[in-house]
C-alpha cells in the first residue's frame, strides 16, 4: 500500500507541475473507492486515500474567497 500511495502521490505531483488542472486531477479522483474509507478527523466521510486527498487539496486550494 505504501509503494502504492508514493507512486500515486508523485504522478499527482508531476501532473500539477506539468499544468494539468487540479480541477481535472479531482474529477478523476474525487468518488474513488476501495479500503480504507470512511470518517475522517474532521467528519468528512471519504471513500478512498485518493479521494481524502483529492477533497483535501480542492479545499485548500480551489476554495473562493
Amino acid at each position: 500500500l505504501q509503494a502504492m500511495l508514493d507512486g500515486w502521490a508523485e504522478v499527482v505531483s508531476i501532473s500539477l507541475q506539468h499544468g494539468v488542472p487540479l480541477e481535472t486531477l479531482a474529477e478523476h479522483f474525487i468518488g474513488t473507492r476501495f479500503p480504507p474509507a470512511g470518517v475522517t478527523s474532521d467528519n468528512a466521510v471519504c471513500t478512498s486515500v485518493f479521494d481524502c486527498v483529492m477533497r483535501w487539496l480542492v479545499q485548500q486550494y480551489l476554495v473562493l474567497a
